[in-house]
């Protein structure tokens, strides 16, 4: 039997064509296609035009487009402009309106009657950067004069620009631009630095380098040779081509050059920095070149997958943040460790005021891939001396505390690195010398008594203290577990150590003034491992034909220590310089480590092998 046609049939049979006459039509109105223009009307002004750029034959403009307009008298000599009117503002042309809406402009002008003067009053800028003059020069003009101003810098500040012009050029950039003396006038001016970015190519990957501006929301591609702006921030990101790794990402910090460049790194594929004047103008680059850099390079290097995956990272670790700067360590610890292991922490060097603890990842490489993998490499990081962080006036003896600091938190964190807590040496490279040096002979000054609140007393508190442990637990766990260091070519007589501190505190600060002499009684030391270059102009004075490393510099240091009846072992490394121990992006200081650097640590870790693996 049939079964009969229902209502809803009819419902549907009718409604389907309105939805395909809605749904299946052409999309091409769609409101999500379609541009936003508004209509810019120019009202023609009196006695003078007005230009809109970019022109617009009808008016219309996108939305969010600037529109410059220029207003320009017909008769310059016996007109001037006044002042706009309607959507625009202001008593200077020309200026700009931003089409978000329909608007609608005009302005005035006015006859230039004879002997009318305006007045045009500068505030100048700081003049350690530089002047603002004007052309025609003078201060007093007749009405309708056009007056060029230009800032030109100081030569310390050559990168120095206008940022923006203020009050009656309010908004306007570059470092030249004109003002019509159609009433008295002020003008200031903000300045700022602008750098050229360099992107060098490494072997083994690329490196994509953006920059957002202040007050921008999206990042623009950075090509070599690009100007960016203080203020702005840089992201680089490494892609590593296959058998490579990326060693770091970076951003160039002039110190002394062309004889030392500082470097902000991360160990990682991609990480941002700030284009900050405070850090890139450096004073001692400045004194040594008459002036401040406004270059730096920024981009990524890459190094050759040769250990595969043997070793596990743990990066920048905060152990302490006592002022503005966090305080970290990175972590290196072999895959094939089935107990735990020796750890050498490594402090590194940089004057006490520059570098971090990235610039000893050669260094940490070669010690976690010794022989197979037999000790944990930690590398640290403290606080820098005076207010080279940004921080308050740190002091030498807030620089060894942190030292201690970072070891007390690594031995009590031992468990997570695969650490024997028991078991620790220290090293470091030239400031990181000395303070390696410390760490071993004066662990002793560990205490309570103050720094010098106490006529003769000076003492340190650790940094880090872990939770529920005291002073003198402390100080216990420091000495018994320090037992071997290898200072490399450090600073370590009073002599060397002068404006670093107080004449009165350098002995409380130069660990070859605090060896104890065993012959009278005094404490054992760790056997120490103490190296240097022959070449070594930096530690070692009057050097310059490398005859000197073995009279002055560290070798008084090691005498030092056999005289007292401590165990240390000398080498010299022949031909070699300062800072072979270093490790940065550039091609060079990693040849240096890869032909010196390298076999040196060879030799540093078969010393440690002495103490923590002998020979029966």
């Amino acid at each position: 039997m049939k079964r009969p046609f229902s209502l809803l049939a009819w419902a549907l049979l009718v409604i389907s064509p309105l939805f395909f006459a809605a749904g299946c039509g052409d999309d091409s109105d769609d409101d999500d296609d379609v541009t936003v223009q508004y209509t810019l009307t120019i009202t023609p002004p009196t006695g003078g035009t007005i230009t809109a750029s970019p022109a617009s034959a009808d008016g219309k403009y996108d939305n969010g487009t600037v529109v410059t307009l220029t207003a320009t008298p017909t008769d310059s000599a016996a007109m001037m402009f006044e002042a706009w009117s309607g959507d625009a503002s202001g008593t200077t042309s020309p200026t700009t309106v931003t089409m978000n809406a329909d608007k609608t402009v005009g302005c005035t002008f006015k006859e230039i009657a004879a002997g009318d003067t305006y007045a045009l009053t500068v505030t100048q800028p700081d003049e350690a950067y530089g002047a603002v003059t004007l052309s025609p020069d003078g201060g007093s003009y007749a009405a309708g004069t056009e007056v060029t101003l230009t800032f030109t810098p100081e030569a310390f500040y050559s990168g120095h620009g206008v940022d923006t012009w203020t009050d009656d050029l309010d908004g306007v950039t570059g470092n030249s631009t004109t003002i019509t003396m159609n009433e008295d006038k002020e003008v200031g001016v903000t300045l700022c630095g602008y750098y050229t970015v360099s992107i060098p190519e490494y072997t083994g990957g690329t490196a994509t380098v953006t920059v957002q501006a202040p007050g921008e929301t999206t990042p623009v591609a950075l090509v070599s040779g690009s100007t960016v702006k203080a203020g702005s921030t840089i992201t680089v990101t490494a892609t590593p081509a296959e058998g490579f790794i990326v060693d770091s990402v970076f951003q160039s910090v002039p110190v002394i050059n062309p004889f030392w460049i500082a470097y902000d790194e991360e160990l990682a594929n991609t990480a941002s920095f700030a284009v900050n004047d405070s850090r890139l103008l450096s004073q001692i680059y400045a004194q040594y070149m008459g002036g401040y850099s406004y270059s730096f390079d920024a981009g990524a290097c890459f190094v050759a997958d040769t250990t595969g995956d043997s070793y596990n990272f743990v990066n920048n670790v905060v152990y302490a943040k006592p002022d503005v700067k966090e305080l970290n360590y990175d972590v290196y610890t072999p895959k094939s460790a089935t107990a735990p292991l020796p750890a050498v922490i490594i402090i590194h060097g940089g004057g006490w005021n520059t570098n971090d603890e990235d610039i000893m990842r050669g260094q940490a490489r070669s010690i976690v891939n010794y022989d197979g993998g037999k000790y944990v490499a930690v590398s640290i990081d403290y606080r820098f001396l005076a207010t080279a962080d940004g921080g308050v006036n740190v002091t030498m003896n807030q620089i060894i505390e942190d030292c201690f600091g970072a070891i007390l938190h690594i031995q009590e964190n031992a468990d997570t690195y695969g650490i024997d807590p028991a078991k620790i040496s220290v090293t470091g490279d030239s400031a990181g010398g000395h303070l390696s040096a410390v760490m071993v002979n004066m662990s002793d000054k560990i205490g309570e008594g103050g720094w010098g609140t106490t006529a003769g007393v000076y003492e340190f508190v650790p940094t880090y203290m872990p939770e529920g442990m005291t002073v003198a637990q402390a100080k216990a766990a420091i000495q018994s577990s320090i037992l071997a260091g290898a200072p490399s070519y450090g600073v370590f007589e009073e002599a060397r150590l002068t404006g670093r501190a107080d004449a009165a505190l350098l002995p409380y600060i130069a660990p070859q003034s605090n060896i104890p002499d065993t012959s009278a009684g005094g404490r054992t030391l760790a056997p120490q491992y103490v190296s240097v270059g022959s070449e070594d102009t930096t530690v070692v004075s009057d050097n310059n034909n490398g005859d000197q490393a073995e009279v002055n510099g560290p070798i008084t240091y090691y005498n030092a220590l056999l005289a007292a009846g401590q165990s240390a072992t000398w080498r010299l490394v022949d031909g070699a310089t300062h800072a072979y121990f270093d490790w940065k992006p550039d091609p060079t200081t990693q040849a240096t480590y890869n032909s010196i650097g390298e076999p040196e640590m060879t030799l540093m870790m078969q010393f440690f092998d002495t103490v923590f693996y002998p020979v029966p």
